[in-house]
């Protein structure tokens, strides 16, 4: 798999706890970085590209 299916994967994840705690760590690490957390932001930063 690559990142970003793994990052779809878990932003879509059927289990609810485990989507929302995934969505609460990358948007807290791109807000650290003075950046809007939106999903494609997220994703870039899961992936390796910010």
């Amino acid at each position: 798999m690559t990142k970003e299916e793994d990052f779809e994967r878990l932003w879509n994840s059927p289990n609810y706890a485990k989507a929302c705690k995934f969505r609460n760590w990358v948007m807290q690490k791109t807000r650290v970085r003075g950046l809007e957390p939106t999903k494609e932001n997220c994703r870039k930063y899961y992936s390796g590209q910010i």
